[in-house]
């Protein structure tokens, strides 16, 4: 088994404590490529501190952050895509989930950070809640290079809107709940040239391990199941995954 988890907070404190044994788990589950998510810039400082081949970094300021972020955060952000630290710039976007979020504010830090991966010719990966129609506007009007929709939970319907746009989705332990039907849908629509498997680590745990904390090495659960859902072999799928990753992070 060869796969990746292109979504993992590992440097998050949930896991952090734990982090060479939650590698060393994926290593022998059979993951190469783990791509850690910062949120904030002691998450980004631990992970440049990973001295690890299978450790990529991704740094962006959170949506539901915005409010508590400094022009300090962007400035790092900034940095490290001059200092080539970081892969791509995520998780971006909005998150109009809460009642007390700021819709104005979110949607110019989305867009601030759109630029810069578009300065510095990065991917930009995208954190979308109850927010599709305004998500879809702003990708429209404002990307100019390649884009990953994070832990895609939507419709068919929303998919090949973002399919047409050139995003590639990545679908995450969500696929194995029972009540995941429009995901479902969406995941036997994605071509294999657009598709990608996440944890969402520590969050969104895939059964059989639901309500526990998660972790990359039970991304082969997401794996085995969009397999089912697309009726191809494991092989297939890893082979898939690991071209799109190289596509859109060099």
């Amino acid at each position: 088994m060869s796969l990746l988890d292109s979504h993992a907070h590992i440097t998050c404190d949930q896991l952090f404590e734990d982090l060479d044994a939650i590698i060393e788990r994926a290593k022998e589950t059979g993951l190469d490529k783990i791509l850690c998510m910062c949120t904030n810039q002691v998450e980004l400082d631990r992970a440049l501190k990973i001295n690890n081949p299978m450790i990529d970094v991704a740094y962006g300021i959170y949506p539901g952050d915005i409010e508590e972020s400094s022009k300090e955060d962007f400035k790092r952000l900034e940095e490290a895509l001059e200092n080539k630290e970081i892969v791509a710039v995520g998780e971006i976007g909005l998150d109009y989930h809460f009642e007390d979020y700021n819709k104005e504010l979110q949607q110019k830090a989305f867009i601030y950070q759109i630029q810069l991966a578009n300065k510095y010719n990065v991917p930009f990966i995208v954190h979308m809640r109850e927010a599709t129609l305004d998500t879809i506007e702003i990708i429209k009007k404002y990307s100019q290079t390649k884009v990953l929709i994070h832990c895609f939970s939507g419709s068919k319907e929303t998919a090949e809107i973002l399919l047409k746009l050139g995003a590639y989705l990545s679908y995450s332990g969500v696929v194995t709940f029972k009540n995941a039907k429009a995901v479902l849908d969406a995941v036997k629509i994605t071509p294999l040239d657009r598709i990608l498997i996440e944890t969402d680590s520590p969050y969104l745990t895939p059964v059989p391990f639901r309500g526990k904390r998660n972790e990359p090495s039970y991304v082969k659960y997401t794996a085995e199941r969009i397999c089912e859902l697309k009726n191809i072999s494991l092989k297939e799928l890893e082979d898939a995954i690991h071209q799109n990753y190289k596509t859109l992070f060099r």
